[in-house]
């Protein structure tokens, strides 16, 4: 549950990350349309996992244990960043200003995360 997460009820695990971005994944490919309250919940579901996958070293990292999940994180991001979503983007961006540079900086860290543990994996 996001609230859970934003309030440290629930700590983001492995098995969470993963379900997670299943979820996201899954979610994003299914609806015709997405809406601020949907691009603002995603988008707070993804840093969370990001935050989390930045934090990760070796085989811990998420996608040595699902081939598919970078595609699903970059999916998702694609999909709540689309033109078609501009209207609702601008409402997001307007409730946290932060959150879609704050995206594209977590994506950053987890390409460098990503290469520091190319030899590990």
């Amino acid at each position: 549950d996001l609230t859970q997460l934003q309030n440290n009820e629930i700590q983001m695990n492995s098995y969470l990350t993963l379900k997670t971005a299943q979820n996201l994944y899954d979610l994003t490919n299914t609806l015709d349309a997405l809406y601020g309250a949907d691009i603002l919940l995603i988008s707070r579901l993804l840093v969370k996992i990001l935050q989390y996958e930045n934090k990760q070293i070796g085989f811990n990292l998420s996608h040595k244990q699902e081939r598919d999940f970078i595609k699903q994180i970059v999916n998702i991001a694609s999909r709540i960043m689309e033109e078609e979503n501009q209207i609702s983007l601008n409402k997001v961006q307007h409730l946290d200003s932060d959150i879609f540079v704050g995206i594209l900086d977590l994506f950053k860290d987890y390409g460098t995360t990503l290469a520091r543990n190319l030899v590990d994996t």
